[in-house]
Formats: structure tokens, sequence, C-alpha cells
């Protein structure tokens, strides 16, 4: 990536810093990355197949392909859960493959879809998939079914979701213009708690905790902090300007394909506008009155709207893929690079 720059303080080290000579370079274009749930194994999903790599120190290894109907991708997915299982989306389903039968791939199951699916989230417990309505999927000896069927306002698509870590509270940005905030009860079931109009279609929405989640639309230069009242409603408590970034500004490029990423381990929120990818992170101060502050901690600036992104559940690694050029590049988050110097240090110790 020729055109990127970097933007932090002077007086400290980067937070992400690439590695050199780690990258991975192919010849298909990528529209999706993930990393298993230890890190270990890093997947990318192309027009054709979906590549599976071990990923170790920055490292990748090639291990095999799963190939798909061509052309079916959606816009976000979460292709690994916490069962070690892989879901690549398909046209109106989706199929589960497990990690550990990778030699000899065998569909453990499909999924059928009552719609297009545009968002695939997944977890330890259920499966959210989001088209003309979201659909609940659980788990029942070691069988996945639908469990529940939600109906968004006037049918309309949904484009954006999240979930936060208690896993009892989804928030999902639809194409009518509306935030839909789903609360799940005693029960176990799903229920709408609470509709907010935004009046302006949005692509990215993310918890950064239990109570608090982001949403930006594609004709606002803003990121909106949408937080927890008295009465239990999410209400906007600040809308933060952002520099837009680039020559131009192109705001259905700014978040397709690309959903905001929010890194529990690091609390760092990985972030698409415009040409810009930008590491953000979100502080309280307590004073009279709550007041969320945002700070950058770090952005790169690329040369062209189609990139993706990736970072690793534990946060020291961040992957970087430019259409373009067609390169995964490889960066490493300052804990992480001190604690490599850490051992190098203890090693050379014990040589003299």
């Amino acid at each position: 990536m020729k055109q990127r720059s970097s933007q932090q303080s002077k007086r400290s080290p980067p937070l992400f810093k690439e590695i050199k000579n780690r990258s991975l370079q192919t010849y298909e274009a990528c529209f999706e990355m993930a990393f298993n749930m230890d890190d270990s194994l890093f997947l990318i999903s192309t027009y054709d197949d979906v590549q599976i790599f071990q990923f170790k120190n920055g490292f990748f290894k090639f291990v095999q392909n799963e190939y798909k109907q061509k052309g079916c991708w959606i816009r976000y997915s979460t292709f690994f859960n916490q069962r070690q299982q892989i879901m690549p989306p398909e046209i109106k389903f989706v199929r589960i493959y497990p990690i550990n039968l990778m030699s000899s791939p065998k569909y453990l199951q499909t999924l059928q879809l009552h719609s297009l699916p545009n968002i695939l989230h997944n977890s330890q417990k259920q499966i959210i998939v989001g088209g003309n309505v979201i659909q609940i999927w659980k788990i029942k000896n070691n069988s996945w079914y639908c469990s529940q069927i939600i109906n968004q306002p006037e049918q309309s698509q949904v484009y954006g979701i999240s979930i936060n870590d208690e896993g009892n509270t989804i928030v999902a940005c639809c194409k009518s213009q509306k935030i839909v905030v789903l609360e799940c009860n005693s029960t176990s079931n799903w229920l709408v708690a609470q509709i907010i109009q935004v009046n302006r279609i949005g692509y990215q929405i993310s918890f950064i905790n239990n109570e608090v989640f982001t949403y930006q639309s594609v004709s606002e230069r803003k990121i909106i902090l949408y937080a927890k009242n008295k009465q239990n409603l999410f209400t906007k408590r600040r809308a933060f300007k952002m520099e837009f970034g680039g020559s131009i500004y192109c705001p259905k490029f700014c978040c397709f394909k690309f959903p905001p990423i929010f890194n529990k381990n690091k609390e760092l929120l990985i972030n698409k506008f415009n040409q810009k990818l930008q590491i953000i992170r979100f502080h309280k101060e307590q004073t009279n009155r709550v007041k969320w502050e945002l700070k950058i901690e770090q952005q790169f600036k690329l040369g062209s709207f189609f990139f993706v992104g990736a970072i690793t559940h534990n946060g020291d690694h961040l992957i970087t893929y430019e259409r373009r050029e067609g390169i995964y590049q490889v960066w490493q988050h300052r804990d992480a690079r001190r604690k490599k110097g850490r051992y190098q240090q203890n090693q050379n110790k014990q040589i003299n």
C-alpha cells in the first residue's frame, strides 16, 4: 500500500507497526476475513472460494480451499464460532463445516434461510442471520435449529448488526433508517425493546460495552454514540465529527464490506472511514455528568476505498488487505512488540 500514511503521537511508538516480510499475496480479490477463537487459523473469502491459513507470529501457512457458489458473498460474516466450526455463506443457506475435518471436508449441516443474508453473526450458543428478517439459530443435541424469526419494520433489509458481550442485547441498523434494539427475556426469546429513528441509512454499528454502542451513517461524517439511560433505553449521547480523509468523499464505500470491529482485549474500535482505517479508543470522564470522549490512537490512509481488515482476538495482530495491490499486510500491536523484545532479552541473558 504505497500511499498509506500513519499518524500518531511523536512521543510514543505507533500503536500498530507493520511487520516486514510477513505479507501474503493472492490473485483473487478478498471480500471477507476472520480469525478463529484462538487466532491460530485465518480465513479469507474470495469470489470463488474460502481459503484457510494457519497463522502464527504473523506468518501465514496455506491449509486448504473450501469451494462455494461463485459470486456469493455477504456484507459481513463471522465465519468461525467457538465450537470450532466455519460457516461460509451461500445463497439462502449456510453450510457448517468442522475444522477438525479440514483434510477431507464434509459439511455437518445446512441452515435454510428465509432471505438472502447480508449479515451473519455467530457465538457460542446462537447464530444471528440478518436479511429482510432476523433469524435466531440455537444449538440442541449438536444440531442447529431456527428458534425465532423476527420481522423488521416495513420488512426492511438489515445492513449492520452487533450483539453485546453478555449476549442479551442486539442492535441492528436497517434500510428503513431505523436502529432496532432486541433484548433477550427470561425465557430466552428475543423481543423488540426499542426502535430508534435515525433518518439516515447506515452500515456501521458496534457495541463497545454492554450498554453503549456506536453508529455511523453514510451521509454524515460523524460517529454517534448511544448509551442506556435510567429508563433502560438507548439515547444519543455524543456525535464525534470525523475528518473524511482522501481527496474524494465517497460515503457509499465508507462502510461497505468492512464493519467496525471492537476488540475487547485492547479496548479499541477498528473503523473504516472513507480511505482511512482508524484505530479508535473511547473513554468516559466522570464529572457531574458522564461525558464520553473519542481518541483516534492511529490511522492509516490507504490508496483506495476497497480494503478490508481483521484483528486477532488477543489484539496483537491487525491484518489489512487492499484490493488494488492484492497484498495482506500484518501489523503488530505495541504490547506484543514489547513482549517479544523482553523475551529476546531474556534469551540473550541465558546464552551469555
